[in-house]
């Protein structure tokens, strides 16, 4: 659509929210905000996102792409639906079935934004673009908190033990990580880590095309999945040597 990207650096691996209200222009049509963000695992606060939304003009839709939110424990972490939607802000919020409901072959998510935003995109969505299967099973999800409360215990106790094996190697995460993935800076030995692993049979996330070429992204497992990456790193990473 011939629109001209700016990208802002991150601050201590969160959105520099400041500096992002200081690259918007006149012409600036969205900033686009993941939050927990994606690969860092990582959040702003309240207080910084109400700062943001007070000093962005009125002419930018801001998208807050909350795919991670089901994961996050922290009593501060902001719901950008029932905040900012409801205060009326020119806000989008996305969320997805793809990650603790576990849908993601499915394909199904939804936005909650302005009306004539929606209006727009229902202009140009496909008739077919959500299957059936997939809408009973988003709906079958809605239905059963309880599952959904497991699996949010479940995540927290193997981000736990993730965390637990990549300090066993001198890896350190950046954080506090709120989603199912730790970030790891890696240095400039990430491309022989990432090599390694996969010939040990370990499969990471490397961040070249999320402009961090040294670092690599690991999403929690089961404990057996633990145990194999324990294993993988004693093999690859000579104290630490890889960091």
């Amino acid at each position: 659509m011939a629109a001209e990207p700016k990208l802002v650096p991150l601050r201590n691996h969160r959105y520099d929210l400041e500096a992002i209200v200081a690259a918007v222009g006149p012409r600036t049509k969205i900033v686009y905000l993941c939050h927990p963000n994606n690969p860092t695992g990582t959040s702003n606060d309240r207080s910084g996102l109400d700062a943001y939304f007070d000093a962005v003009p009125d002419h930018v839709l801001t998208v807050v792409d909350q795919a991670y939110f089901e994961y996050v424990e922290d009593p501060g972490y902001c719901d950008a639906v029932d905040v900012y939607f409801k205060e009326g802000r020119n806000v989008l919020v996305l969320r997805t079935f793809s990650k603790i409901y576990g849908l993601a072959g499915l394909r199904v998510g939804y936005g909650v934004g302005p009306e004539n935003i929606v209006r727009e995109f229902g202009k140009v969505r496909r008739a077919f673009d959500v299957t059936t299967l997939g809408q009973e099973a988003a709906l079958a999800s809605l239905g059963d908190g309880a599952e959904i409360e497991r699996r949010m215990r479940a995540n927290a106790e193997a981000m736990t033990e993730l965390r637990g094996v990549l300090d066993r190697h001198g890896l350190v995460p950046a954080g506090p990580a709120v989603a199912n993935f730790l970030y790891v800076d890696t240095g400039e030995g990430t491309t022989d880590l990432v090599d390694g692993l996969l010939h040990e049979g370990v499969i990471v996330r490397p961040l070249a095309g999320f402009g961090a070429p040294g670092a690599v992204r690991i999403t929690a497992g089961t404990p057996e999945d633990h145990a194999v990456l324990d294993s993988a790193l004693s093999a690859v990473v000579s104290g630490g040597a890889q960091r």
